[in-house]
């Protein structure tokens, strides 16, 4: 069986097309084959054994920043909203009740921010954990065209699930150089969920 790439659906885009070989009588018949079959098997997973690491492996320090960086961004995307909300009321019961009232003033004064093109940090955008999570999914921002930086572009992302580590990573972080590719154009995220 061969595996080639080729051109499925016309311009540009690409796809695996499987082709097989013509069948061919095998020597020996069935049995043969059937010996054959258990044969590469066993060197199969033979070399399996000796080339996969153990449970036990340690992982080099880059990877395990890669990996330590999407557990950051899962748990932080599961659990972050919910504790603090929950420790928000939970404040609000306790002699710190000043802090929750606090945070819930600096939120009503802060009402306007999103209608006004939202609290955009470069500090954040520039953290080094998003640089680690690009690494540990291997997300590249690849530029097709060239775009004017005067007129307002509207990009629209299809991903498959909730969590849009691609589009965040290329334009909610500057992990893949979304400023030095695309001069003069300010990136803003939304979901629709």
């Amino acid at each position: 069986m061969s595996v080639r790439r080729s051109d499925l659906w016309g311009s540009g885009s690409t796809g695996l097309l499987i082709h097989t070989a013509p069948r061919q009588a095998i020597p020996g018949g069935p049995k043969a084959l059937a010996a054959q079959t258990r044969k590469a098997s066993r060197a199969h997973i033979e070399t399996l054994a000796v080339c996969s690491p153990g449970p036990g492996a340690l992982l080099a320090e880059g990877e395990r920043l890669e990996v330590l960086s999407a557990y950051q961004y899962v748990l932080t995307f599961l659990f972050m909203g919910p504790f603090f909300s929950l420790l928000l009321l939970f404040l609000l019961c306790t002699p710190l009740w000043c802090f929750s009232v606090l945070y819930l003033v600096c939120l009503f004064l802060d009402r306007d921010t999103p209608h006004q093109g939202g609290g955009r940090s470069e500090w954040i955008r520039n953290w080094t954990v998003w640089k680690h999570l690009r690494d540990y999914y291997p997300i590249r921002l690849v530029e097709t065209v060239e775009l004017a930086p005067d007129p307002n572009y509207g990009l629209v992302s299809h991903p498959r699930g909730i969590m849009i580590i691609g589009t965040f990573c290329n334009f909610s972080t500057e992990s893949t150089g979304f400023s030095r590719q695309f001069h003069g154009l300010r990136p803003s995220t939304t979901a629709l969920f």
